[in-house]
């Protein structure tokens, strides 16, 4: 007796079918996987960019809020400027770039005390210790004496300050010192201490990943990477009446209003680490940023905009005192 089988194969037709259908299956797949890998490094990307600009935000917050830390407000009148060569806030305005700010004030190092006295508009100092000062060091005496070193004696303990301006303000004396009345001096000796005076500016050298540095005694530092741009505006109290209004804001505080600065309004533009393909040469608008017109780019970057509106402390604190 004959058997039949039941069994068939796949015809080719059939097969050609499944392959197909298994294609779409795959390349449905992949898309999925493209575009949810694209998010993962866009989201990456991002990530790291508002990281970058609240990192530098922290950093120009914190200084801002000490600038003129450690000056005796009550000695001076209004507009004076109180250690006689360095403002303590130096505006650098641009419309066209990025704008720059040096701080005086800032972290403060006790270096040690003066070890002879010292008079009105004297330019070398006899210190206890003379360690961490070096040439463009901004050093302070007591509460109303600063001036930048231009020399260090590490021999003798003197240093040497620049006399490009004045900026003896009082005499300093050490105990058992004869006053020039006669009198001797019961004070305790007048401490020293190392100021900081940091300049933040962005440094683009390296188009593709331009910085927000600082620079200390002329030593650049970098702060965050991928700030293209930084702009500030000053609020000035000019009616003294402790409200910055509108026509208050300035982008350069004249000399007159370094004690008049209430607020400051700070803005960082922060880009991605690198471009997004889907975005070269497809053009963008760059808001305009205070006293910056908008600009269009095509580079391919996202971009993130942070603002903070910063009280200056310090500076309040001549009508506090």
């Amino acid at each position: 007796m004959g058997v039949h089988s039941q069994n068939r194969g796949f015809t080719l037709i059939e097969l050609l079918i499944a392959i197909f259908l298994g294609m779409l299956v795959m390349a449905g797949g992949y898309s999925v996987f493209q575009a949810s890998n694209r998010a993962t490094r866009e989201q990456n990307l991002d990530n790291r960019m508002q990281d970058n600009a609240r990192i530098a935000m922290d950093v120009l917050a914190r200084n801002f809020r000490r600038a003129g830390f450690l000056v005796n407000f009550t000695s001076y009148p209004v507009g004076q400027t109180v250690d006689g060569m360095l403002t303590k806030l130096t505006t650098g305005n641009s419309t066209a770039g990025p704008d720059q700010v040096t701080i005086l004030g800032g972290t403060i190092q006790t270096i040690g005390t003066l070890q002879q006295s010292v008079n009105i508009g004297a330019s070398s100092l006899v210190l206890t210790s003379v360690a961490g000062i070096g040439v463009n060091s901004v050093i302070g005496v007591g509460l109303t004496y600063s001036g930048v070193v231009t020399a260090v004696n590490v021999g003798s303990k003197t240093v040497t300050l620049s006399t490009a301006n004045p900026t003896g303000a009082t005499n300093m004396y050490y105990p058992g010192v004869l006053l020039q009345t006669g009198v001797t001096s019961s004070q305790t000796p007048a401490p020293v201490r190392l100021l900081m005076s940091v300049r933040y500016q962005i440094n683009s050298a390296v188009a593709a990943h331009p910085v927000l540095e600082q620079v200390i005694q002329g030593t650049p530092e970098p702060v965050a990477e991928d700030i293209e741009d930084l702009q500030i505006a000053y609020g000035v109290d000019r009616n003294k009446n402790r409200i910055i209004e509108a026509g208050e804001w300035t982008y350069v505080p004249t000399a007159n209003e370094q004690d008049l600065i209430r607020l400051v309004r700070v803005t960082l533009v922060a880009r991605t680490a690198n471009p997004d393909p889907l975005l070269l040469n497809v053009p963008q608008t760059v808001p305009s940023i205070e006293d910056r017109p908008q600009r269009i780019v095509n580079d391919g970057y996202r971009r993130y905009i942070l603002t903070r509106i910063i009280k200056t402390n310090n500076l309040d604190a001549v009508f506090t005192l």
